[in-house]
């Protein structure tokens, strides 16, 4: 029992500014250069990280635009938990459910090429992240 009352450790701040970073870099790189073309070492460059970092973070391209889905659908759940309506509590259900849909194609279309990517990832890798475990980010 006595774990579970114990806070989780603190987050460094290297490793903080690396969690914003690297999704950042690889979601620029992937617009500008497309998910197929984007080396590793030239995404850690861009985040400002090594690429022993990028590569203990992420472990391949597929790793990286698991990282960048989450980090998007972290924003995207968020706005459906805590935002205002009408995508988020409160607003009449069918205006939620409307919002919700363009949210949802807002959020899906510009990123199809790392969807496409975060598959070929371990199997099931991204289902396993933050926005699809059962209400952990609530």
């Amino acid at each position: 029992m006595e774990l579970l009352r114990t806070p989780p450790p603190k987050e460094r701040a290297d490793a903080a500014r690396n969690r914003v970073a690297v999704p950042a870099a690889a979601a620029r790189l992937f617009a500008e250069h497309g998910v197929d073309a984007v080396p590793m070492d030239q995404a850690a460059t861009a985040a400002g990280v090594g690429k022993g970092t990028l590569f203990r973070r992420s472990g391949d391209r597929s790793g990286l635009a698991v990282a960048l889905l989450d980090a998007r659908e972290r924003e995207l759940q968020e706005g459906i938990l805590h935002g205002p309506p009408p995508l988020g509590p409160g607003g009449p259900a069918q205006e939620r459910a409307v919002a919700f849909v363009a949210a949802y194609l807002d959020h899906l279309l510009p990123h199809l090429a790392p969807v496409r990517m975060s598959e070929t990832a371990a199997p099931g890798a991204r289902y396993r992240i933050g926005a699809y475990r059962s209400g952990a980010a609530t």
